[in-house]
């Protein structure tokens, strides 16, 4: 009966350590308004929140650093690094955002060769196993359908054909990757799909995202009663 037990116990052990260990990166866009729907909270846990070619804001309690090519997060301990081919500044982007991420979406870095530019942004810092919530926040420059850009991760998450400016000149995007980290770092590519329009970098955020307390209590019921099996064994 303990054998019998034990040898059902194991297929849930396995399927829930597979769980943990998921890498593959989910990435999806959304539209936003401003501080309110921006998904931005004190509330979470981040390892990075930078603004990308700005001073710095702060967004519903979240401190978002000053950025550039590269650096390291010195209110969140991450580390980031872009390559952007024909690297480009612009600075005091009218944008139709409500609250402080206004601030975040007025400057951004871009790629001078529009037509064929391929940017990366690689975040270190990470620890493998964590699930995390990367986001880069952006406003559309221009009309729907004219900023087209394949976006993918080192992992093997994709995103075809997303448009920068679905949503309207001025108005907000969140491009979002949930992923498991596989190691200390993770690098997104911005492929432009030859529309003459770069990929602009704003402002970027990525969160831990905790454990769903059903899992881990079922992780720890399981073991549990797989330690309860195995003192009943050491006795018969």
């Amino acid at each position: 009966m303990r054998k019998a037990l034990t040898r059902g116990l194991m297929p849930a052990a396995v399927l829930l350590g597979a769980a943990a260990v998921a890498s593959g990166g989910t990435i999806t866009s959304q539209n936003f308004s401003g501080d309110a729907d921006s998904g931005i909270s004190s509330a979470n846990t981040y390892t990075h929140a930078v603004d990308v070619n700005g001073t710095g804001t702060t967004v519903n309690g979240v401190v978002f650093v000053a950025g550039g090519a590269s650096g390291t997060d010195a209110t969140h301990g991450g580390g980031w690094s872009f390559s952007i081919p024909g690297q480009t500044s612009f600075t005091n982007n009218t944008n139709n955002l409500t609250g402080n991420v206004n601030q975040l979406a007025r400057d951004f870095l871009y790629s001078s060769n529009a037509g064929t530019a391929t940017e990366t942004l690689t975040l270190s810092g990470l620890t493998a196993g964590v699930n995390y919530r990367a986001v880069l926040y952006s406003v559309g420059f221009g009309g729907p359908g004219t900023r087209l850009q394949n976006i993918s991760d080192s992992q093997g998450g994709a995103l075809n054909n997303y448009d920068q400016n679905a949503n309207g000149s001025g108005n907000g995007s969140l491009l979002i990757d949930n992923y498991t980290a596989t190691g200390t770092s993770i690098t997104f590519t911005i492929a432009s799909t030859a529309n003459n329009a770069s990929f602009h970098e704003y402002g970027f955020s990525n969160q831990v995202v905790p454990e769903p307390a059903s899992l881990a209590g079922a992780g720890v019921g399981m073991l549990g009663l797989l330690a309860r099996c195995r003192r009943g064994r050491g006795r018969a």
